[in-house]
């Protein structure tokens, strides 16, 4: 059985287990991830945790995308990054809350048994921080659209600025590994989901609380 204090499994999975990348197939199953998330919010003493994105630079990360990452993207590009930075941080400061985040919430990190999460895999990122953070995962693998009823409507907003920047957190991480491929990869999309007008969510959704 999952544990809500942990976020991790409680025993070892049995391997009959599928993970939820294999289960699901474009829309969430709304009450368990719902559920998972509510757990997320009752975990206690989170604040020892590291604070958000401490896996691609922490408190150091706008500063290294404004200052190394941004130059690298073609002009009409430069200023929508840094407004993007601008916008989390914004955000964030309007969070009225502080809970256990996972980081990387998605299909890839979820076990399933029958219709019950029974596990949650990898916390490498996990953190102190907006619970918009993981929204803005689930956004990108289901889209704003489909995630709108497991979460409430400022959260899904401040969401949708944090997928905006997933790209850029990926470069960033990657520019501090030295992994230019890998960097100049995530730079590569980022400019793909402007151009698209898909930055926020893949269905086009935008943020009213968007000013950039």
């Amino acid at each position: 059985m999952w544990s809500a204090e942990t976020a991790v499994p409680a025993c070892s999975p049995p391997s009959s287990l599928a993970s939820t990348a294999a289960t699901f197939r474009g829309t969430p199953r709304a009450g368990p991830l719902r559920d998972v998330l509510t757990a997320f919010a009752r975990a206690k003493d989170v604040r020892r945790l590291p604070s958000p994105r401490a896996w691609c630079g922490g408190a150091h990360w706008p500063n290294l995308v404004r200052h190394t990452l941004a130059p690298r993207l073609p002009r009409e590009c430069r200023a929508v990054a840094e407004a993007v930075v601008d916008a989390v941080l914004q955000a964030e400061a309007s969070a009225d809350t502080v809970h256990l985040v996972h980081g990387d919430f998605g299909p890839h990190n979820v076990l399933w048994h029958a219709d019950q999460v029974v596990g949650v895999l990898d916390l490498d990122h996990a953190c102190a921080g907006d619970p918009a953070i993981d929204a803005a995962s689930l956004i990108s693998f289901f889209g704003a659209a489909q995630v709108a009823p497991i979460v409430d409507r400022a959260i899904l907003e401040r969401a949708m600025i944090h997928r905006a920047s997933l790209t850029i957190q990926l470069a960033a991480a990657a520019e501090l590994l030295a992994d230019t491929g890998l960097r100049d990869h995530a730079l590569t999309n980022f400019v793909t989901r402007h151009q698209a007008g898909t930055l926020h969510d893949p269905g086009g959704w935008q943020p009213h609380l968007d000013r950039m």
